[in-house]
This record gives C-alpha cells, sequence and structure tokens, in this order.
C-alpha cells in the first residue's frame, strides 16, 4: 500500500470531519475547542451528557466517527445525533430532552404536602 495512503489513515494524521477511508462526515461546529469540551466532560453530572461531550471532542480531534463513539462508550449513530443537536444547539443539545409521559397525579402542592406529612424514615 501506498505509505502515504497509510500515514493518512491514522487518527493523528486524519483531518477533521474525516473517516478512515478519507469519506467526510458531518461538520461539527468548533467554536468550542476539544481540550475545552472534554474539560466540560469532566465537571458534567449528566453522565449521558458527558459521554457525548467526549465523543464529540475525540471527532474534532481527527478521530473517526465510530473510533470516538466507542471510546465515549456510544455507538456511531447517537454521535451522529448529538452532532447534529451540537450544531443546532450547541451545548445545550447534549442534555436529554424531557420526554412525554404520564402526568403525576399530584401536583407540586400536593407533593410538598406529602412530604411534610410523611417524612423519609429508615425502619429496622
Amino acid at each position: 500500500m501506498d505509505p502515504l495512503r497509510q500515514r493518512s489513515s491514522s487518527p493523528q494524521h486524519r483531518p477533521a470531519g474525516e473517516d478512515a477511508i478519507g469519506a467526510k462526515g458531518l461538520p461539527i461546529h468548533d467554536d468550542i475547542p476539544a481540550a475545552e469540551l472534554r474539560r466540560l466532560a469532566r465537571r458534567e453530572n449528566d453522565r449521558a451528557a458527558a459521554a457525548r461531550l467526549q465523543a464529540i471532542a475525540g471527532a474534532l480531534e481527527g478521530l473517526s466517527r465510530a473510533e470516538a463513539a466507542r471510546l465515549a462508550g456510544m455507538k456511531r449513530q447517537a454521535l451522529r445525533d448529538a452532532e447534529l443537536r451540537y450544531n443546532a444547539e450547541g451545548l445545550a443539545g447534549l442534555h436529554d430532552r424531557l420526554r412525554s409521559g404520564r402526568r403525576p397525579r399530584l401536583d407540586e402542592e400536593q407533593r410538598a404536602a406529602l412530604r411534610q406529612a410523611a417524612p423519609l424514615t429508615v425502619s429496622r
């Protein structure tokens, strides 16, 4: 194989947004550097959002999408979805959205009254 082709397929020599075979991926906004995304990920309480930050940072550093996703513990498609949301909404797009579902039977006032009436205790 051509030595130049071999060198270009390694992650440290691959242009950002390019996979191992040279195909262009979805461009990622790079207004926040990868190092800053990793710093934010370390301080993030939401583990899913932290994984998304790590994966996007890896992709910005030139890793293939598949490798960046694998290192962050996610699937490549999940990284692609995170990239779309990051490009559209910025950092806020990396957090889970509220899910629809059944509304609570008690409103906030009723839940507060219940907490007052029955404090959490451990019985043995």
